[in-house]
């Protein structure tokens, strides 16, 4: 339950916002608060009130621009919600002007008692659409099968990541040695999150072969939670996405830098699991 901002427009898009706050209202004054600014990228899903709407007042207001006080695209209202905010970061009362130094006119959201709502922008500059927001899945599945190697290496194998909205994970995979002799495998997977991150999952091992000793089997079970994938899990599920590699090497620098970059522009990498 919550209010989305998702951007279809080309470019990132930077949100202000207005919305019922009580406490605000203390000694005589105006019940709301204003804050800013969210960049929201291109194609990206960004949860800006983690709140069940029915809950917190009829309405809120925002605006929005490609460039903040500087031109570009923008989205505003009609004429009625002009609001004093500063060009920089801001979370202050709605009587508190301090460091405002423009007056966008801002769009009002009816939340019409709904629990969620999704606010779509774009793609054409100031296009607006609000829907009811259809609740995001619980859980999304990567499979990597067959995984195989390049010529010359008699190995293969499989791999799964499950992920949940409550960031918890499951990395599973198998490895096999099927010829003559011993090979260290390595495996590095990415899923694409928002504001340019990735989250990767990677996994080294050794396999043996007729002439070694040790098991020609290599299995894997991780598991755990990260805050980071929970808070993300809206841009996750937008974008749907993950990239793997393996190669015979105990080396992952390469295979890392290989699928990051399958994903397109990645600002930052986070690492879920390393083993």
């Amino acid at each position: 339950m919550a209010l989305y901002f998702q951007n279809q427009f080309t470019d990132t898009l930077w949100i202000a916002f207005l919305y019922y706050h009580p406490e605000c209202s203390a000694n005589g004054g105006t019940p709301f608060r204003k804050m800013g600014w969210w960049g929201v990228a291109p194609g990206q899903t960004f949860n800006a009130w983690d709140t069940d709407l029915r809950q917190v007042g009829s309405h809120a207001a925002f605006y929005a621009e490609e460039f903040r006080d500087s031109g570009g695209a923008t989205w505003s209202g009609s004429g009625n919600n002009w609001y004093r905010i500063p060009d920089t970061g801001f979370a202050q009362c709605y009587d508190d002007n301090v460091n405002c130094t423009q007056q966008p006119d801002f769009i009002l959201l009816e939340f019409n008692q709904q629990s969620d709502a999704l606010v779509i922008l774009g793609p054409d500059p100031s296009q607006v659409q609000v829907n009811e927001w259809i609740p995001l899945p619980e859980r999304l599945d990567f499979d990597w099968s067959p995984i195989g190697f390049r010529t010359g290496v008699a190995a293969g194998g499989w791999a799964h990541l499950t992920l949940h909205q409550n960031g918890s994970y499951l990395f599973t995979g198998h490895f096999h040695d099927s010829g003559a002799i011993e090979y260290n495998l390595s495996l590095a997977l990415a899923v694409q999150g928002g504001n340019g991150l990735a989250y990767t999952f990677n996994h080294s091992g050794h396999v043996a072969g007729t002439f070694e000793s040790g098991s020609r089997d290599d299995d894997w079970t991780n598991e755990g939670q990260r805050s980071e994938l929970a808070a993300d899990w809206a841009n996750i599920v937008a974008a749907s996405r993950a990239a793997g590699q393996a190669a015979a090497t105990s080396d992952l620098s390469n295979l890392i830098n290989a699928v990051v970059g399958a994903l397109g522009t990645v600002l930052g990498i986070v690492a879920i699991v390393i083993a």
